[in-house]
């Protein structure tokens, strides 16, 4: 019997991840021939199909991560404009591998889901296929090396904002993930808040401001609606709180039943954000005490964030189609022997030649 519910609990991580990863190949390589076919039109045009293309790609992984797992998502704070799609900045707490996930059950109930673009760490850049493509969806990747960094994603946001992109932008400040176990990263965080005068965190670790305050600075209020700060954490359903655990991992979160995401929202006006440098780092700094005091209360306390929640359920209509539209073109590769052949060949192919792009370019960059 534990055994049959282990094959059953396996499946449930295994076959999402198979049709995932296994949409990849070919997805890129649909979006390279669309982006042969769009060079004589405008480059507005070719982003626009590149949004719609990412947004049928994420909708696919809302309908394994939320629609599947009857995941619940609970929302207090700010009512964010979910009628209305917005230029944003989204800053959150990171903590899982399962958070950039949580950007997208957020984007995909505005309609904002194609326009998500992230601040990444580098080393991603050279992940098969998605390394490279989060380049091409105006993705920015950084070392955390400080002012370099902040010139680079400056330049960079100077460009999209040139070419009037829209754009959700997700930064993760804390630049890794908190993992309660982990008590060397947390002991470090704080030693460099008490040396540098900053607040003593427990809940978050001590936020890397380069980023946010280059963003900040290049997307000013003619072109940013507001930003929207997010404090994301994990629970099951009649669970108790305290201790806090490490938060689900992707698997985790796939295998179980009854998770809830917590999201506490604050939505600020663009035309509020400080204008000096020293106000953008004070800013971000108590944009994290908050959240250390929201979680505190939370792991702490009653399990609860602060305001009344509110449940937003995804209609399994704006997900499903997605899978029965990836499924259909999937299985003819997987059916038939010449499939097979053909499938393999394109994972080989767009693995070598992705990873061989990105060391080229950012090999000539460094040069």
């Amino acid at each position: 019997m534990l055994t049959a519910l282990g094959h059953i609990q396996l499946l449930r991580f295994v076959g999402p991840a198979v049709v995932v990863f296994g949409v990849a190949p070919y997805y890129l390589i649909t979006w390279l021939a669309w982006r042969l076919a769009s060079l004589p039109l405008s480059r507005r045009v070719f982003e626009r199909g590149d949004e719609i293309m990412y947004d049928s790609y994420q909708s696919l992984i809302c309908f394994f991560f939320e629609t599947l797992t009857g995941a619940e998502v609970i929302l207090y704070g700010d009512q964010i404009p979910w009628n209305k799609q917005e230029n944003v900045i989204v800053i959150c707490n990171h903590q899982s591998s399962v958070d950039w996930i949580i950007t997208d059950f957020l984007a995909v109930r505005q309609g904002s889901l194609g326009r998500l673009r992230y601040i990444l760490k580098n080393g991603l850049k050279y992940f098969p296929l998605y390394g490279f493509y989060f380049a091409q969806h105006s993705c920015i990747y950084v070392k955390r090396s400080g002012a370099k960094d902040q010139d680079y994603i400056a330049r960079k946001l100077t460009e999209m904002k040139a070419r009037n992109l829209p754009m959700w932008l997700v930064i993760f400040p804390e630049g890794t993930r908190y993992n309660v176990n982990n008590k060397a990263v947390i002991e470090k965080s704080q030693a460099f808040a008490t040396e540098q005068g900053l607040p003593v965190l427990t809940q978050v670790l001590t936020p890397r401001t380069k980023a946010t305050e280059a963003s900040f600075e290049v997307l000013s209020s003619d072109y940013l609606d507001a930003v929207y700060d997010f404090t994301i954490t994990y629970s099951m359903a009649n669970e108790n709180h305290f201790p806090r655990r490490p938060a689900p991992t992707m698997s985790d979160f796939l295998i179980s039943k009854g998770q809830q995401v917590h999201v506490y929202c604050r939505r600020h006006e663009a035309r509020d954000l400080p204008k000096d440098s020293e106000g953008r780092k004070s800013w971000i700094h108590q944009t994290f005490a908050e959240k250390d005091r929201i979680l505190n209360k939370f792991y702490q306390e009653d399990g609860k964030m602060p305001g009344v929640p509110r449940r937003r359920r995804l209609p399994w209509t704006r997900t499903f189609p997605y899978f029965v539209f990836w499924m259909a073109t999937l299985l003819p590769f997987v059916m038939t022997k010449w499939g097979r052949s053909a499938y393999w060949k394109m994972w080989l192919v767009t693995s070598f030649g992705s990873v061989s792009y990105m060391m080229f370019l950012f090999g000539k960059v460094q040069r």
